[in-house]
């Protein structure tokens, strides 16, 4: 006997032997897997406890030391004044009488102005005087008033990682005039290495201080993972989790990509985290160990429980195989299928009873799959479309009832034939094919086909073809569907023809409103000819008798000549301004990207330029950029700054800024001034046309500027508008698209 004869695949004592043994090792492993699972979660906990223990003490302590540090240097930087910031030797000799900066901090400290360059260093070894910080992360957020524990850098002068710490030195009203910065080398001993000394932690573990901020590793037990960056945010989930501030304990795969047994605490004075970690193969090795010890064991009682399996089953099942050649031999004969016949009450039995009742039930299934189609039959005739179905050779199998009455024959005539049956020989060639066309790229494809119906009309048809499979996927034919879309394809045509004449109304309409808007604009020009001309002459002749015969006319006369000057004066104003107001509103816009800070910055020079005498600070942010017209931004820009540097002429000493913010998510341009602001409750009345807040004595103007300005504004598809107090400046807003 050999062995392929023993254990015949298909047999039931082999399934069945096999079929066992999987159960019995399904049982073991699992009752294996999970007693480790549970070793391994006890395990877990207990060195997770110890971690985090660990953990949680040594970050409260960073988190002391980091804030006495932070308050040391805030009271050090309380005592350098405006005064001091302008003597650098005065500064560093304070810096010197802090020795205590050089003991907490190992890389010292240095004092930077509002330009980011430091004045004053200590010690002086690190020659950090003059040299410009003003890149560094940190120099934004002291001008910001904020102080900051930094990320991790490569320090300029130390030439190794730094951890640097910067508060805002401000004067008295609150306004930042520099800052105080200390350094630490992460190269040298210093503060934090608490961690890389620390001796609790189980061999082959870690410590990391982690700046969650910037996913930046600031120091290590290893020292050469400081400054190493963690993965991208989403690269490793359960890092992430950490990250974003979660406490305790977790499996993780480190971005050496080990998996470790990790413990985090934060420490929320600087928002970093430290994190304790020991490789899970050597934390749970045990676990390995008597996982080995019991898949030997269940090698062996899975031999064991096979033989015996195999035994019993040879034994029970011979009357089973006697049945089976039974049913075999009926099979073979071509009489139809009998009941057998139940010569015994147990399982053999109910399988012989089984396969009785599966023979009625087929017969029952048969009628029901006649009944089905039946139903498929009312369903295909009942639908407006013809319907078909075609063999690979491109005989009809079925034909509907809307398909015979497009081409007049019967479906008894039609089932067998191909298409040079029912069409003129060049149209059925044409729909061959296109049956060919489905048959070879297996995909179904639409198609609009004229084809004459039974009474010689041509009929559009929107025509679906389709491959048509069998139960294995094996191409056996092809089915399509026409609809008569003759009547939808008129409708498109009228359709078309009344979008060609809306199209030919819209052309004529816009030429006109074009010749409106030239005659609009010779009519402007024209007017303002013919009002400028009688104020050239009534602004002449004034100066002419104030010039003439000033020695003959009283006080009163001469101040009554004056003001006839200044209203032709501020008349011709008027006109020139509603020409641009009227130019803005016609002429077309260009598109392209605009420098608004050199366009300010430009516009600010001419504004000194002009009255050298004024005391005005400009701030201009560089780089805001934009897309829009530039000839025409720039009337906006110049409106703005001008009424800026005008309503601060009443102050000695002023502030006009430009720049950019984010407002409501979307980026928004300003103009600010410390001047003579407005009163809100007037704030619509701003952007109104000869409307001012003003006086003409108090500020000169027209009140055509802002107008203007929102026209341009509007046509960029943008927003103007403008907030202030009185006599504490205003902010002016704008948007662009």
């Amino acid at each position: 006997m050999t062995f392929r004869s023993l254990f015949q695949w298909y047999s039931i004592k082999t399934r069945v032997t096999i079929f066992t043994l999987v159960i019995f090792v399904i049982g073991i492993w699992s009752l294996a897997f999970y007693a480790s699972r549970m070793l391994r979660a006890d395990m877990e906990r207990t060195l997770g406890e110890q971690q985090s223990s660990t953990v949680s003490f040594m970050a409260a302590s960073i988190n002391e030391e980091l804030t006495t540090r932070m308050k040391l240097m805030e009271e050090v930087a309380k005592q350098i004044t405006p005064a001091l910031m302008k003597n650098p030797d005065a500064v560093q000799k304070l810096l010197e009488q802090h020795p205590i900066l050089q003991i907490l901090f190992s890389s010292g400290a240095f004092v930077v102005g509002i330009d980011g360059v430091a004045i004053a260093d200590v010690p002086l070894s690190y020659k950090r005087v003059g040299v410009s910080y003003a890149d560094r992360d940190y120099f934004s957020e002291i001008m910001k008033g904020r102080s900051t524990f930094s990320k991790t850098v490569m320090g300029k002068k130390v030439k190794a990682p730094a951890l640097p710490i910067a508060v805002p030195i401000k004067d008295e009203q609150g306004k930042v005039i520099g800052g105080l910065i200390t350094s630490n080398n992460l190269a040298i001993p210093n503060f934090l290495d608490k961690i890389t000394k620390h001796n609790d932690i189980r061999q082959g573990g870690y410590l990391l201080l982690v700046d969650a901020q910037h996913r930046l590793v600031i120091t290590s037990s290893d020292k050469r993972r400081i400054m190493e960056t963690f993965p991208a945010p989403g690269a490793n989930p359960a890092l992430d989790r950490f990250i974003q501030g979660y406490e305790g304990t977790g499996i993780v795969v480190s971005p050496l990509g080990v998996e470790v047994l990790t413990s985090a605490k934060a420490i929320p004075a600087a928002g970093w985290y430290l994190r304790a970690a020991i490789p899970t193969i050597e934390a749970f090795a045990p676990i390995n160990e008597m996982q080995q010890r019991v898949f030997f064991a269940t090698i062996l009682l899975t031999l064991l429980a096979g033989g015996l399996t195999w035994w019993m089953l040879k034994r029970q099942l011979a009357p089973v195989f006697t049945t089976i050649t039974t049913l075999s031999s009926m099979s073979d004969s071509d009489q139809y299928p009998q009941a057998l016949p139940i010569t015994s009450q147990n399982e053999i039995g109910e399988l012989i009873g089984s396969f009785n009742r599966l023979l009625e039930t087929l017969g029952q299934r048969e009628s029901a799959l006649k009944e089905n189609r039946i139903f498929l039959e009312c369903i295909l005739n009942g639908i407006p479309d013809a319907i078909y179905v075609k063999d690979l050779e491109g005989k009809y199998k079925l034909f509907n009832d809307a398909a015979e009455r497009y081409v007049g024959k019967s479906e008894e005539d039609i089932l067998g034939k191909d298409d040079y049956f029912l069409f003129p020989p060049d149209i059925a060639k044409r729909v061959i094919e296109e049956d060919r066309k489905v048959i070879e790229e297996g995909a179904v494809r639409t198609k609009e086909d004229m084809i004459p119906d039974a009474s010689g009309a041509n009929v559009m048809f929107l025509a679906t073809r389709g491959p048509l499979f069998d139960s294995n996927s094996k191409l056996i034919g092809i089915f399509g569907v026409s609809r008569d879309i003759t009547e939808q394809k008129q409708a498109e045509e009228q359709i078309h023809k009344l979008n060609s004449e809306l199209e030919q109304r819209v052309t004529e309409r816009t030429a006109q409103l074009k010749a409106a808007n030239q005659e609009m604009e010779s009519f402007a020009y024209s007017v303002s000819h013919d009002l400028r001309a009688p104020l050239r002459s009534i602004d002449g002749f004034s100066l002419a008798l104030l010039e003439d015969c000033g020695d003959k006319l009283n006080d009163e006369g001469k101040d009554y000549l004056r003001r006839v000057r200044a209203a032709t004066q501020k008349m011709a104003q008027l006109i020139d301004d509603i020409l641009k107001l009227s130019r803005v509103t016609r002429a077309e816009l260009a598109s392209e990207t605009v420098n608004l800070s050199d366009m300010a910055v430009s516009i600010a020079e001419e504004l000194q330029t002009a009255d050298q005498e004024r005391k005005v600070e400009f701030t201009i942010n560089k780089g805001v950029k934009t897309k829009g017209d530039p000839r025409l931004l720039k009337v906006v820009l110049d409106n703005l700054l001008c009424n800026a540097w005008k309503f601060t002429s009443g102050h000695a000493e002023a502030r006009i800024e430009f720049g950019i913010s984010d407002i409501g998510g979307k980026m928004a341009y300003f103009v600010r001034d410390d001047g003579a602001g407005f009163d809100m409750k007037y704030a619509d009345k701003l952007f109104t046309t000869f409307q001012r807040l003003h006086t003409e004595l108090e500020f000169p103007g027209t009140g055509v500027g802002l107008t203007l300005a929102q026209h341009i504004i509007h046509r960029h598809g943008g927003t103007i508008w403008a907030e202030g107090a009185v006599d504490q400046g205003a902010t002016f807003w704008f948007t662009v698209g």
